[in-house]
């Protein structure tokens, strides 16, 4: 299994609210998949996928929050039991945890919108990833 092959099923979990953007440039690093919502009243998605390595993927997931929205971190199941007994250290960064299985991925917990950014910033945000390829 590789990340790629991880996308497809985190891709359904969002698929009907929201257009699909990989690979998006944020400083130094990309963002594995970013969710841009359909409508106003829904926040932007990001999520770092790993195979296990659950400690960058969190690190670079907080990250992420910088921009607004809700972010998560995506798990192979076999690697996802650590995740989950660290809960409490997720919820305090506000990053939700998605496992992904072969065939779907499932919402372990949500992520929590911690802070918001003005209405402005975010349509900013929103205009910039517009510009890219949807997917």
């Amino acid at each position: 299994m590789t990340e790629n092959e991880m996308a497809p099923a985190v891709k359904e979990l969002f698929a009907n609210d929201f257009r699909t953007i990989e690979q998006v440039r944020f400083g130094r690093k990309s963002i594995d998949l970013a969710f841009v919502p359909e409508s106003p009243d829904l926040d932007t998605i990001t999520v770092e996928m790993k195979l296990r390595d659950w400690r960058r993927a969190l690190w670079q997931a907080q990250q992420n929050r910088t921009i607004g929205g809700l972010s998560y971190v995506a798990i192979w199941h076999d690697y996802s039991r650590p995740c989950i007994n660290q809960r409490e250290l997720f919820s305090s960064y506000g990053v939700g945890l998605i496992v992904v299985f072969e065939t779907h991925a499932v919402i372990e917990f949500e992520a929590i919108s911690l802070a918001k950014i003005p209405s402005s910033l975010k349509h900013a945000w929103y205009e910039r990833l517009s510009s890219l390829s949807a997917i």
